[in-house]
C-alpha cells in the first residue's frame, strides 16, 4: 500500500512531500538522504526512496504514515502562509546552494524566489530545538540584516 499525502496538487508538491517525509523518518539524516537522492533520478514515491536505504527495512508503516502526515501538515501550513518550497532537483533551486558541500534538499522561501540569487545574503543556521535566547537572537539578527536589504536565508532546521 502506498502512503501518499492528501491535498498534494502538483508533481512538484508531490516530490517535495516525499522528500520532506523521507527526511522526517527516524534514523534518517540529511547526509544519508543526500547520498540516496543525488546519485539517482527523483523518486516517484516515499516507498521507493525508503527501498534505496539500507535501514529502510526497519521503517514501520506507522512511521511512514507519521512522516507523510507531517509533510502534509507542513505543506498545508506553508500554502496558507504563501511559503514556496524548492527541492534540489528543481530548475529554480538556487545555483549558489548547489555549490556548497552540504546543500539543503528542500528550501522554503517566504518572499521572492529571485532573491535567493541575490549577491548579498546571510544564512542563519540554528537548531531544531532553540532556547528562548537563541530564538530571540536569531530574530534580532535576521531583522537587522533585512533592514540593510540583504536576503536572510534559513534552512529551517
Amino acid at each position: 500500500m502506498t502512503v501518499r499525502p492528501k491535498t498534494i496538487e502538483t508533481e512538484t508538491e508531490k516530490l517535495n512531500a516525499i522528500l520532506l517525509a523521507f527526511l522526517k523518518l527516524p534514523r534518517m539524516g540529511r547526509r544519508t538522504a543526500q547520498k540516496l537522492l543525488l546519485s539517482r533520478k527523483p523518486p516517484e514515491s516515499l516507498e521507493e526512496l525508503v527501498s534505496r536505504w539500507k535501514d529502510g527495512e526497519s521503517i514501520t508503516y506507522s512511521e511512514l504514515e507519521d512522516a507523510t502526515d507531517y509533510a502534509r501538515k507542513t505543506f498545508e501550513r506553508s500554502r496558507k502562509l504563501k511559503i514556496h518550497t524548492l527541492n534540489i532537483f528543481s530548475e529554480s533551486y538556487p545555483k549558489r546552494f548547489r555549490e556548497i558541500d552540504d546543500p539543503p534538499i528542500l528550501v522554503h522561501v517566504l518572499g521572492s524566489l529571485e532573491s535567493l540569487n541575490s549577491p548579498t545574503s546571510v544564512a542563519i543556521i540554528g537548531t531544531r530545538e532553540p532556547t528562548s535566547f537563541g530564538r530571540q537572537s536569531a530574530r534580532r539578527i535576521a531583522s537587522s540584516v533585512a533592514q540593510i536589504d540583504a536576503v536572510v536565508v534559513s534552512v529551517l532546521a
